[in-house]
């Protein structure tokens, strides 16, 4: 049993994400204007946008284990109260196209009848380990050479 964990980013929710924020903050500068005391016009739209943003991040974000069993790939999110993610199983023998950016961040794996997309973090302001997904191509690629 091999096992790799990766944080990924499911970009349809980011997106999602983006648009949901550039429209509320039009709102958080109106119910700014509508209060009274200096105080309130700073602490509740501040506590309100970050609240939003805590939750959207929960909504786009996730962390992936793939778990290797018998030539078989596990797909296994990390569960969430609400928002969750979808397990899946694959067989590395149906895999046909794995897609890469920059040669180190895998985005897609792709196989005769479906496409799982993982879109794999890749950023410098985020404190993580890129090595799992190293590993897994690394992985993959020792699969293909056999």
């Amino acid at each position: 049993m091999t096992e790799f964990r990766l944080k990924v980013v499911k970009l349809n929710r980011f997106v999602l994400s983006i648009i949901i924020l550039s429209t509320s903050l039009p709102l958080f500068i109106l119910l700014a204007s509508k209060l009274e005391l200096i105080f309130l016009k700073i602490i509740i739209p501040l506590s309100i946008l970050s609240s939003l943003l805590l939750l959207l991040y929960y909504f786009s974000f996730g962390l992936l284990n793939i778990v290797v069993i018998d030539k078989v790939l596990h797909f296994k999110w990390r569960q969430k109260p609400i928002f969750n993610f979808k397990d899946s199983e694959l067989k590395i023998k149906d895999i046909t196209t794995i897609i890469v950016e920059q040669g180190i961040y895998l985005t897609k794996i792709e196989t005769k009848n479906s496409k799982i997309e993982l879109g794999v973090l890749k950023s410098d302001y985020f404190k993580l380990d890129q090595n799992d997904s190293l590993k897994l191509l690394s992985f993959f690629k020792i699969r293909n050479s056999h």
